[in-house]
């Protein structure tokens, strides 16, 4: 059995859902630290000018040992107007723009939701659209008991009965891979390129790497979910 395992995202983009899809089970990992500035509030997306734009949502104060999960959206200084008028600027005149943009609103609308809670609604539209039945977990309801960053990683697989890890590339700068071996656990690192997985962009030529809002608006699901699943799982040993 294939687990990953990854901190949630907001509105993620294409390589978030090649793991999942090719994973026998997805952990949210929720109970870690929220990393500010960075893609669990945020995602990026594409404006009329062919240019990378943030597109997120604020969050409150907290300390910085703050967990994901502990994490409330700003009431001060959300605007879920502001950034549904940012969508439709950018994306009214993709092909698929009107059959998505009401899901997408009915997200961000959600009153005074937890991050998490937007995170998991964010990501949950891609799969439902697609019908993936990937089971999928929160490492807080695991009651997790290590605290050491690879033996949690390590009890994860342990409790849900996996015998591979598929890792993402990055993971390689930090895990500790004899720990997996003594636990007979195998690793398989994703290489996933974004620059493979092209389609026709509005405005102008294609940026890699964006939300998949960006792919949904441009191809709809279907043929999104296609150019994914044709990815081979390109792991390295």
């Amino acid at each position: 059995m294939t687990i990953a395992i990854h901190q949630p995202h907001f509105f993620p983009w294409l390589g978030y859902f090649h793991k999942i899809i090719n994973s026998d089970a997805f952990v949210f990992y929720d109970d870690v630290q929220f990393e500010r500035r960075y893609f669990q509030n945020r995602a990026q997306i594409k404006d009329p000018n062919a240019e990378t734009r943030w597109f997120g949502v604020p969050v409150k104060k907290t300390d910085r040992s703050a967990l994901i999960n502990q994490i409330e959206i700003s009431d001060e200084f959300f605007d879920p107007d502001s950034l549904l008028s940012t969508l439709k600027n950018y994306y009214r005149k993709a092909p698929f723009f009107d059959d998505y943009f009401d899901s997408i609103a009915e997200i961000i609308n959600t009153k005074n939701p937890s991050l998490l809670d937007m995170n998991l609604k964010s990501t949950k539209l891609f799969l439902d659209l697609w019908e993936i039945k990937t089971p999928l977990h929160l490492s807080s309801e695991l009651k997790l008991v290590e605290h050491e960053k690879n033996l949690k990683l390590v009890e994860i697989c342990k409790l849900l009965s996996a015998d591979t890890y598929f890792a993402g590339r990055g993971g390689r700068k930090y895990m500790a891979t004899e720990k997996f071996d003594e636990n007979n656990i195998k690793i398989e690192w994703q290489h996933f390129e974004p620059d493979k997985v092209r389609y026709p962009q509005i405005n102008g030529e294609f940026v890699p790497g964006l939300s998949g809002l960006d792919g949904l608006f441009n191809i709809g699901h279907e043929a999104l979910l296609d150019l994914i699943v044709k990815l081979p799982k390109t792991v390295e040993s």
